[in-house]
């Protein structure tokens, strides 16, 4: 996969940062221009940019010492993605209903979408390569060299 070659953050940050562009295009569109088409097309580029689910899932399980953690990680990962989802949904209908305007909560997407790509930037710690090592029995492991932290999975779902 893409990520396993240029890296976790990279990716999570170029979705994020595009898909405050594309909720900038959908702002314009609704905004100034007042374009569906525009707007569809805004909708789509922002799409484009939203397919990470599963390099923060790898990112997990790059950072889990075991198994077993990666169990115990995977549903807080999952329970904040679906927070996530709800909350800025929840917090642009509160958006639209207090100015009237749908474009408005466009900047819902574009204020969260940045600052969670900066909070990403600045404390999330990209993976080293996992390194092969060999057990008892001859057969190759897979040895994970960075521990994670409930912090560490919560700023990836931001």
């Amino acid at each position: 996969p893409l990520s396993d070659k240029s890296g976790r953050k990279p990716l999570i940050m170029v979705g994020l940062l595009g898909g405050a562009f594309g909720y900038l295009l959908m702002f314009l569109a609704g905004g100034v221009v007042k374009s569906y088409l525009f707007f569809v097309a805004a909708m789509f580029i922002n799409g484009l940019f939203s397919g990470t689910r599963s390099v923060i899932f790898s990112y997990v399980a790059d950072v889990a010492t075991s198994p077993a953690e990666f169990g115990r990680k995977q549903p807080i990962l999952g329970t904040f993605m679906l927070l996530g989802g709800s909350g800025g949904g929840l917090l642009g209908g509160i958006v639209i209903a207090a100015l009237g305007k749908l474009w408005l909560a466009a900047w819902v997407g574009i204020i969260g979408s940045v600052v969670s790509a900066t909070l990403i930037g600045l404390f999330m710690v990209e993976p080293r390569k996992k390194e092969k090592v060999e057990d008892t029995t001859g057969a190759p492991l897979e040895e994970n060299v960075v521990p994670t932290t409930t912090r560490t999975i919560i700023l990836t779902c931001i």
